[in-house]
């Protein structure tokens, strides 16, 4: 008659290990390689991403809302790099840009994407990622108090660097609500239009809802919008933001919003319209990028012998990482064990680059009364597939006699059991991603396999 112990080693002070090894609260993380070939540091760079949110989002491992993407320096998240989601969200082509602390002169440097966090919220943020320009005509004051029904009032400019534009603004002196139109200088086309309100005589800004890129040295003229009896300054003036290039006053008379101004003077400021921007750090050749994918490394544990008798010893032996900690406190690759019953070793593997990943072994003990043979898997035939899968597994050992199948998650804990006749079809839907041990139970002794679920 064989006596079988079932033993768990607690894994509390273990797995605070790993839990310093990565962001909390994070289930996925992918390295991202940018390289530098400039001669130069780059600082405080903003770089752009491309990402496949759309991807993520598909298969529940992101928010629809992408709140929960973050980056950080580090695999353990412990510096996490500021970030602003331009477009594109739950799509194959969204934007993001990361402000990296620095980028090595003719070097490369990797940081890490985090994302699968139900309970993360929001932290997209222009103001923590690019520089603020401020004021397009630099706050222009002073000048005289005019009008002229339905009539636009404005200037041209270009910026000397791109420019993120995030909002409109007028100062005027009949305090009404109106309308500021930035036209495309070369076709005329209108890019954005806003209303602005606020009181006479101050600079008030509204937002734009979808901020909006202009480009270097490209021409762009920006207008205020006067109805009936509204007024607008005017004066001498050619003031712009350092950023900027003013070239002239541009104005249309019986005119609605719309309409493009053809109308100049030299040395003018009339309005007054304004623009509220940002801009970002440039360098030459600008660094380029490369998504790596999955940053956690696969780790392995396997035994050299599935079923030990009381008092043999046992090799276990991780592969997949650079270094190992084990739940016995060992730090080598391979550790000797001799339980004296069945117990789950797991081993939290770390890669070159910090990210870390955990596997467990399952070391099956019996006492060997009555004479009862180790068993292996190949001695008994015992085919698990696909592995990895989603969760649907067949199991299918060499024989129809009654069977229990038991699989334990990475801290020992029993999280599924079934009794089975031969080839039988497991559901493990419910379990989450991971690697898992198989125990399979008959009278011959216990058989174990490593599980892994992916989606």
């Amino acid at each position: 008659m064989k006596i079988k112990f079932t033993l768990f080693i607690s894994a509390l002070v273990f797995l605070s290990t790993l839990s310093k090894a990565q962001l909390a609260g994070y289930t996925y993380v992918q390295s991202i390689n940018v390289s530098n070939t400039s001669t130069v540091s780059a600082v405080d760079y903003q770089l752009r991403l491309t990402l496949n949110t759309q991807t993520f989002i598909a298969v529940s491992q992101m928010l629809p809302s992408c709140a929960d993407i973050r980056f950080g320096k580090t695999c353990s998240g412990s510096t996490l790099y500021n970030y602003w989601i331009e477009t594109g969200i739950n799509t194959s082509t969204t934007i993001v840009w990361v402000k990296i602390d620095s980028i090595p002169a003719g070097g490369n440097r990797t940081f890490f994407m985090f994302y699968g966090n139900p309970a993360a919220t929001a932290v997209s943020s222009i103001p923590l990622v690019f520089i603020p320009g401020g004021s397009a005509t630099d706050s222009v004051t002073g000048g005289a108090t005019g009008g002229v029904d339905n009539s636009q009032r404005g200037f041209r400019f270009s910026p000397n660097t791109d420019i993120l534009v995030t909002s409109f603004g007028k100062k005027e002196p009949t305090g009404t609500t109106r309308y500021v139109t930035l036209f495309d200088n070369t076709s005329t086309n209108i890019i954005t239009q806003q209303q602005v309100s606020g009181p006479a005589a101050t600079y008030t800004y509204a937002p734009l809802s979808n901020p909006i890129w202009l480009a270097t040295d490209s021409q762009y003229v920006i207008q205020l919008f006067q109805g009936v009896s509204d007024g607008y300054y005017f004066g001498t003036s050619s003031q712009i933001n350092p950023l900027l290039t003013y070239y002239d006053m541009r104005y249309c008379n019986t005119c609605t919003q719309n309409t493009f101004p053809t109308s100049t003077l030299s040395g003018y400021h009339y309005g007054y319209p304004d623009l509220w921007f940002y801009y970002k750090n440039s360098i030459t050749p600008a660094p380029t990028y490369t998504l790596m994918g999955n940053a956690r490394p696969t780790v392995t544990a396997v035994s050299s012998t599935t079923l030990l008798c009381t008092g043999q010893t046992a090799t276990l032996t991780a592969g997949g990482a650079s270094t190992y900690t084990w739940s016995t406190t060992a730090t080598t690759a391979s550790i000797v064990i001799s339980p004296t019953v069945t117990t789950s070793y797991t081993v939290i593997g770390t890669a070159t680059n910090g990210c870390a990943n955990i596997a467990v072994s399952t070391q099956s003990v019996t006492t060997c009364a009555g004479g009862i043979a180790e068993v292996s898997s190949n001695r008994s035939g015992l085919i698990v597939y696909p592995n990895p899968n989603n969760g649907s597994f067949v199991i299918e050992p060499n024989n129809t006699t009654k069977q229990t199948v038991q699989i334990y998650d990475v801290t020992g804990k029993l999280v599924l059991t079934q009794t089975i006749n031969g080839k039988t079809t497991i559901d493990a839907g419910s379990l989450n991603e991971g690697i898992y041990n198989i125990s399979l139970l008959n009278n011959e002794g216990v058989i174990n396999k490593k599980l892994v679920i992916v989606r």
